[in-house]
């Protein structure tokens, strides 16, 4: 973002400059946001409704609220796939069915934001599950709780049909959110040009010589597994697939790739 300064708000202490709060929806005093772009990375998909509703969706309203009485330039809302529900194919067009309190929620910042706009330019940007790279601090991603099961069971499930699912790194993200600043959307999508699959994940095992067995899922096993646990057969043996013309980093190639970030998995 060239010489503009940055300033994190956060309600810890690190790396760059940083404003310390305890709660997200407090907007320092000290704070000018007079011409300033806000982007909202506050979020989380776990945790009451009560909890979503403060974090998803109060926090952005509060700093667009600041933001649009203080004649900020442009607010960046993070959004998520999630309020796709389990539509396979997706597009900014996709009519939104979010199947879970989290997609609700984000769901719900959205329509807030974009009703009253009130002189302030919002961009909403829609991602799908974020990944990092093998050895980052926090808590493990799904990619990497998959990619850690692989290698300790020498096994992945193969579905009776393919599965493709859009992912992001954090890098790629960085990238996304400087394109959604220059050109100000209303609304964005973006993921990695290239989805993640079994195969993808397999061959990168075995470029590492890790021997990894693929081992069949019946379409009943499947159709059972979507009855019990239907959180986890998506995670699992369910596409979601964002459509390449509406993929704001499609034929971008300067980031750290999805197939960067599985390799390193098996490093």
């Amino acid at each position: 973002m060239g010489s503009e300064r940055v300033v994190g708000i956060a309600r810890r202490d690190g790396p760059g400059e940083r404003i310390i709060v305890a709660d997200y929806t407090e907007v320092p005093d000290d704070l000018s946001l007079a011409g300033a772009t806000i982007i909202n990375c506050v979020g989380t998909d776990r945790g009451s409704p009560e909890n979503l509703q403060h974090l998803n969706v109060e926090v952005p309203c509060a700093w667009a609220s600041a933001a649009r009485e203080q004649g900020a330039r442009q607010l960046v809302q993070l959004s998520s796939f999630s309020i796709y529900g389990r539509a396979e194919q997706v597009s900014c067009a996709t009519q939104p069915a979010p199947q879970v309190d989290y997609g609700r929620s984000k769901l719900a910042a959205e329509q807030a934001l974009t009703a009253e706009r009130g002189g302030l330019a919002v961009s909403v940007l829609r991602v799908p599950i974020l990944v990092s790279p093998s050895g980052t601090s926090g808590a493990p991603d799904k990619l990497a709780q998959l990619a850690a099961l692989a290698k300790r069971l020498h096994a992945l499930p193969q579905p009776h049909r393919r599965v493709e699912r859009s992912m992001l790194t954090y890098d790629g993200l960085a990238v996304a959110v400087e394109r959604v600043i220059a050109d100000a959307p209303a609304l964005a999508c973006a993921a990695d040009p290239e989805p993640f699959t079994y195969a993808l994940l397999a061959g990168a095992a075995r470029e590492r010589r890790i021997q990894v067995s693929s081992v069949p899922v019946p379409a009943i096993a499947s159709k059972l597994l979507s009855k019990v646990a239907p959180s986890l057969h998506d995670r699992l043996f369910a596409s979601s697939l964002l459509a390449a013309e509406d993929n704001i980093l499609a034929g971008e190639r300067d980031f750290v790739r999805l197939r960067e970030v599985i390799a390193s998995h098996f490093a």
